[in-house]
């Protein structure tokens, strides 16, 4: 499941986030486990976005991919595509649709030329990825 409790404290700990903002983003993922409408939890992600811009998106992207709801993964991708840039986010849509096996969709964002124009921060994800 991609709200696994184990995955958010190695992601806090990986990027160093301040003990307020991980109590945050704790009680938000409890919250957010809670919520039985994907539509709900795109609500509930952009108010609590609102806080705090730095709140993981990645999970969000896995979930909504299993769930094959690429409408509020759509919204997901607008609303943190404004506070990131859209070349952060695609790059991390890329690697998430890899990760979820959805190859052929993640190959389709690399091909972008202006993504294919930074290829040091491809390189790094893909680091990221195989380990």
């Amino acid at each position: 499941m991609p709200f696994s409790e184990s995955a958010l404290k190695t992601e806090l700990k990986h990027h160093q986030v301040s003990e307020t903002l991980t109590l945050f983003w704790n009680l938000s993922c409890d919250t957010m486990l809670e919520i039985p409408f994907t539509h709900d939890l795109v609500q509930f992600y952009s108010e609590s976005v609102q806080h705090n811009s730095n709140l993981p998106y990645i999970y969000l992207f896995e979930f909504f991919i299993d769930k094959n709801d690429m409408v509020s993964l759509q919204e997901i991708v607008d609303l943190v595509t404004l506070q990131h840039g859209a070349q952060n986010v695609l790059h991390d849509l890329g690697l998430v649709l890899i990760k979820c096996e959805k190859l052929k969709h993640g190959e389709k964002i690399f091909q972008l030329p202006w993504l294919r124009a930074k290829n040091e921060r491809v390189e790094n994800h893909m680091r990221k990825f195989i380990s």
